[in-house]
């Protein structure tokens, strides 16, 4: 058993109070009306049909056929800050589909964003039956490895990423969870034969370290594959840097690294 990972940074702990907390079938591969641009050496695909919608993006400069990587928004919806995280992972040689749970809104303050949460939160089946269509929009990609899949969400997407990670879909070959509301459904918890990374701040007064320990150790008694990082200093959302009063940048360039590393050992060298 692998210990428990904590690390300490010489920051004051300030609560991040920026993003939902929740816990949370596929469909046909769609044929998207779209729109491509290349953006920084990325690539970009607007996607928008009755099944799913958002933005998929690949390296332009890619020598054969890419993992592929579901991110997943805060509560804030599909922002600017959201889309550069999924740039910066295509950058990286991944096909990346940021998925938008919002129909096209952004939230402008905590009020609208607890309420565009919670709106998801209540039709659970509704939102998983959206990653699920964004699993087979990237599946369905000619230039990506269909069966090597990932998760990847902050805060409210961290949840979600539990909750898709937690749907037994065999594409899925690892899943990333920053901060987001653990599983605790023992049938969920049973489907995650997935490698899975957690980041949790040890701070966070919205995920209590204590839940997400009880999380980990269901994990590891059923014998899934589990890194689970606990920052000591950083509370919720000290990954977001447009969080000042939360941001960790230590803390969130660690993680971030940790991430590139966890999804090129379960992608790429698996």
């Amino acid at each position: 058993m692998k210990d428990i990972h904590f690390f300490s940074f010489a920051m004051a702990a300030t609560l991040g109070a920026g993003c939902a907390l929740f816990p949370s079938g596929p469909a046909a591969a769609p044929k998207p009306e779209q729109m491509t641009a290349e953006i920084s050496a990325v690539l970009e695909t607007i996607v928008q049909t009755p099944q799913v919608r958002g933005i998929y993006m690949i390296p332009a400069d890619r020598p054969g056929k890419l993992p592929g990587v579901l991110v997943i928004h805060e509560w804030w919806g599909l922002n600017d800050q959201i889309k550069d995280e999924a740039r910066s992972l295509a950058a990286e040689g991944y096909a990346v589909f940021a998925i938008d749970l919002y129909n096209g809104e952004v939230a402008a303050d905590a009020v609208r964003a607890g309420e565009l949460a919670g709106a998801v939160r209540n039709r659970p089946e509704a939102a998983e039956r959206a990653m699920g269509a964004a699993l087979d929009y990237l599946a369905a990609q000619p230039e990506v490895q269909g069966d090597r899949l990932a998760s990847l969400g902050w805060c409210f997407g961290g949840g979600m990423s539990g909750i898709i990670g937690s749907a037994g879909d065999p594409r899925l070959r690892a899943t990333v969870m920053y901060y987001g509301t653990p599983v605790t459904d023992a049938a969920r918890l049973e489907k995650f034969k997935q490698p899975v990374l957690g980041i949790w701040g040890v701070e966070d007064q919205s995920i209590p370290v204590a839940s997400v320990q009880s999380f980990e150790s269901t994990l590891r008694r059923q014998g899934t594959s589990v890194d689970f990082f606990y920052y000591e200093g950083a509370g919720h959302a000290f990954a977001n840097p447009t969080r000042g009063d939360a941001y960790r940048p230590d803390a969130a360039s660690d993680a971030w690294q940790k991430t590139l590393d966890f999804l090129e050992l379960h992608l790429r060298r698996d």
